[in-house]
């Protein structure tokens, strides 16, 4: 079990996770740059329907707003521990063709590179340090040749830097909303030991390019100005990556 209650109520995490400005831009960005992906590839290849693995799934809202964006995908998979969350997954109408929906650890899965599209959003951070680089090559490894991994996370090499973020993010969220259990939330994520593995961007950089793989598109998506003692570096990334 999480050390990080609201893991375990999906629509206390759903709730939560909307009141972060952080988290919602980042969403948004993220589906931008996967529709982006899609019209690219369509603009040299016949319309066809498209593959999604969502690593770390949670209830698959990602995966169903870009399914509902470009009218349907052939298959979507999601992977996740969390059997509440993939229950709700279950009952929200995907426009999916097959729905595949495993509980498992991400680092025991297979995957034939089937794949079109890779989401990651925010669940990098999960992954225990010395297993980070065999994430991303399960990630890698499921990608058809043109495929796209979208890898959406929040980069914080210490623990100090990660406690300061997540201090701004709850003043940034207006006074109203912020509810006992939003700033339990909060805190815990910043103090999580067994929950959140958050690294300096240059260590998550320097596998993708070991794994030969290219980031050719990056946006900062918060703090959108700089923060006092946070480096340029630090905060939340949306990095579109390709196989080389």
């Amino acid at each position: 079990m999480s050390d990080i209650a609201a893991y375990n109520s999906a629509n206390e995490y759903t709730l939560y996770q909307s009141l972060r400005p952080d988290y919602t831009a980042a969403i948004a960005t993220t589906l931008a740059a996967a529709l982006q992906q899609t019209a690219e590839k369509r603009k040299s290849q016949k319309p066809k329907r498209l593959s999604v693995a969502d690593f770390c799934s949670g209830t698959g809202t990602n995966t169903k707003r870009f399914a509902q964006s470009v009218g349907g995908i052939e298959r979507a998979t999601f992977i996740d521990t969390n059997a509440q969350f993939l229950a709700k997954a279950l009952t929200s109408n995907i426009q999916a063709e097959i729905l595949d929906v495993r509980r498992q650890d991400i680092l025991t899965a297979k995957f034939a590179a089937e794949y079109d599209l890779v989401l990651s959003v925010f669940a990098y951070h999960h992954v225990p340090d010395k297993n980070k680089s065999q994430y991303l090559t399960i990630a890698r490894d499921c990608l058809k040749p043109d495929g796209t991994l979208i890898l959406t996370e929040i980069y914080l090499g210490t623990k100090s830097l990660c406690q300061r973020y997540y201090d701004a993010l709850l003043d940034a969220i207006p006074v109203e909303k912020r509810t006992a259990g939003l700033e339990q939330f909060l805190r815990e994520t910043a103090q999580s030991t067994d929950f959140e593995f958050k690294v300096h961007k240059q260590f998550a950089d320097a596998q993708i390019q070991s794994l030969g793989l290219t980031i050719v598109d990056e946006k900062k998506i918060w703090p959108t100005i700089p923060m006092k003692d946070l480096p340029n570096d630090a905060g939340t990334f949306v990095q579109v990556i390709k196989i080389k």
